[in-house]
């Protein structure tokens, strides 16, 4: 149901910029006209092998351009994380490993270097999250203080997500180019977490003979989490 709801949302945006793209068309050819005005990438995302990116840019002038992005994750084959220690008591969490997702984005970009094909972009975007039934090993510390414990998690991100990357040109046909697009993308997002806590053990890392609770205790949380994200994708352009 969800991931139909993002498809529908998708789609109604696509047809949104389109429009505005054949509007602002019409307007900026009385200034500037600009050559090719779509633009469709397809490719990966972090993390990699995992992740299938969709993305179309529609020229709005010489230089500025709407753009939209899908992307989707193959299930998960991890069925656990852990917790590691780190100096200074620092722990680090392999989480994301075991999440599959979906995201949106819509934004606005513009080309600050065309001539090398540099632009940056700024847009909002929400993303859906989850894993179900993963095995958390906290080992970190001494056998008394680990915990393993059998967990799901759901999560609805709303963020800002800006992005800095190149478009380069590989290969020209008529009114149609064949490019390469890179982009590093720093985000923030507000997540909302809904975490379900299924089984639990103290005093162990082995996860035989968990305790099960009669119905999972469920927690609620709102975090704000910076994270980045890569894009190697092509596509083509006209």
């Amino acid at each position: 149901m969800l991931f139909n709801n993002l498809v529908s949302c998708f789609r109604y945006y696509f047809v949104f910029f389109v429009l505005l793209g054949f509007y602002s068309q019409s307007y900026s050819q009385e200034k500037k006209p600009v050559e090719l005005y779509n633009c469709f990438v397809v490719g990966l995302e972090n993390p990699f092998f995992r992740t299938f990116s969709i993305g179309y840019q529609r020229m709005i002038n010489d230089r500025d351009f709407l753009v939209a992005d899908f992307s989707t994750q193959s299930k998960s084959k991890h069925t656990s994380y852990e917790s590691k220690q780190f100096v200074f008591s620092i722990q680090d969490f392999n989480k994301n490993r075991v999440f599959t997702g979906r995201y949106i984005s819509l934004g606005y970009g513009r080309f600050v270097l065309p001539k090398i094909g540099f632009y940056i972009t700024v847009g909002f975007q929400y993303r859906y999250k989850y894993f179900e039934d993963c095995y958390y090993y906290d080992c970190a510390g001494t056998s008394r203080d680990s915990e393993v414990s059998l967990r799901s998690e759901y999560c609805n991100e709303y963020a800002i997500r800006g992005a800095a990357g190149f478009r380069i040109n590989l290969a020209n046909f008529n009114r149609v180019r064949i490019i390469a697009d890179f982009n590093i993308s720093p985000i923030i997002n507000i997540s909302y977490q809904r975490r379900l806590l299924i089984a639990e053990r103290t005093g162990t890392c082995s996860s035989n003979e968990l305790f099960y609770y009669p119905e999972p205790q469920e927690t609620n949380v709102v975090r704000v989490l910076p994270t980045t994200g890569f894009r190697a994708r092509i596509g083509i352009n006209f």
